[in-house]
């Protein structure tokens, strides 16, 4: 047996307070010393915080708000057995942002949800929450100067104004009327419900005509329920909509329903739905290799999707043009459930995608700079295949 030296390096510790126009402030301090060691450490009520442990030399302190924010960052010199003091505090001006919320009678909504936020930097939303008071009325708290993202929601409708500047008056919304469908999803082979469907964060969109994009639909959320006997209760707006169903966890192809009709009565017969099932394929990185980085997010996408440029990307930052993001990656899908053909291969080498409708399908990566093989793949029916694909850079 030979013998292992062990050399233990003692830490210091930072220390100090935090205070927000002289008053303390609710957050964490962050630690960094730039060579993989990291920390955390929450700002206890009088202001003040203590961080043990942490490695000798220059350390980045800074701040991170319940709110998103970032408002302070310090470089300290921390050395073994002592502490090294930092104030943190500064002074922020801020104002609010007013408005009302109404529905298409002039009627006001009570206790709608309207959110202001903007972007830090790429990895840190800044957000304000507020709801809207028995008049319809609220009012955001925000940094003075800069412009936000305001948004409400009313049951699955959503709105976002961009541009918002700090102070700004009468940002009101109109909400739509609200009424009610039920779906009963049914499995196509059997007539039998689909008992116990696992509905994920993208098994659903819905959009109000044609003209407008897909919309994220959770069916444990806001405004919708599916309970175990497959049953859907949607509160969506008064008029006609679309809807797109994507149970691929369970094998389902992708369903799309037009034209559903909502409307206030109640006790309506529920529309039926039947699910058909889709095919299994199984994407395998051929011995010609896969030549995607860790940065490249690659769907399998039909012929139109991909002539529509269903999947764009990559964008700067989050919001605006970007609609999902992925890992580290800004992109915007023409409807969410797209996300269920994300190709990542396994440690195997090997990518699994489920519910897939008959058709031809293509392979697009994000950013678009991949030459793939085979060029398309054909699915006929709901059997398992196994493909073996190539990826090269152009």
């Amino acid at each position: 047996m030979s013998d292992v030296d062990v050399v233990l390096h003692k830490g210091g510790s930072v220390g100090g307070r935090v205070l927000c126009n002289e008053v303390p402030w609710a957050g964490e301090v962050l630690w960094n010393d730039g060579a993989g060691s990291t920390g955390s450490v929450a700002v206890q009520g009088d202001g003040t915080f203590t961080a043990p442990n942490v490695p000798p030399g220059e350390v980045t302190v800074s701040l991170r708000g319940p709110t998103g924010d970032r408002p302070r960052k310090e470089v300290v010199t921390v050395t073994a057995g002592a502490i090294a003091y930092v104030d943190l505090s500064f002074t922020e001006r801020r104002a609010s942002i007013q408005g009302a919320v109404r529905d298409e009678r002039g009627v006001p909504v009570i206790g709608a949800p309207v959110t202001a936020q903007r972007w830090v930097d790429d990895k840190n939303l800044y957000r304000s929450e507020a709801s809207t008071d028995d008049a319809g009325m609220y009012t955001l708290e925000v940094v003075q100067g800069e412009t936000y993202s305001v948004g409400v929601r009313v049951g699955v409708f959503r709105e976002e104004r961009a541009g918002v500047a700090a102070g700004a008056r009468e940002v009101d919304f109109r909400a739509p009327d609200l009424g009610n469908v039920q779906i009963q999803l049914v499995n196509a082979a059997t007539g039998q419900v689909n008992q116990g469907l696992r509905s994920g964060a993208h098994a659903a969109a819905w959009r109000a005509s044609a003209t407008e994009p897909y919309l994220g639909l959770s069916l444990h959320g806001r405004g919708a329920s599916l309970d175990r006997e497959g049953l859907l209760t949607l509160e969506l707006p008064v008029g006609r909509c679309d809807l797109l169903f994507a149970f691929a966890d369970e094998g389902f192809a992708q369903r799309e329903v037009l034209g559903v009709l909502v409307t206030r009565e109640s006790g309506r017969e529920p529309v039926g739905v039947a699910l058909t099932r889709g095919a299994t394929i199984v994407l395998r990185g051929s011995s010609s290799g896969f030549a995607t980085t860790p940065l490249h997010r690659v769907f399998l996408l039909t012929e139109a999707e991909a002539a529509a440029r269903a999947v764009r990307g990559p964008f700067a930052q989050q919001g605006g043009e970007s609609n999902m993001r992925i890992g580290k990656v800004n992109l915007w899908l023409a409807d969410p459930t797209l996300i269920q053909r994300l190709v990542s291969l396994e440690d195997d080498g090997a990518a699994v995608l489920r519910g897939i409708a008959p058709g031809r399908y293509v392979l697009r990566a994000v950013p678009d700079d991949l030459d793939f093989t085979p060029e398309s793949i054909v699915v006929a029916g709901a059997e398992r295949s196994v493909v073996d694909v190539g990826a090269r850079r152009r």
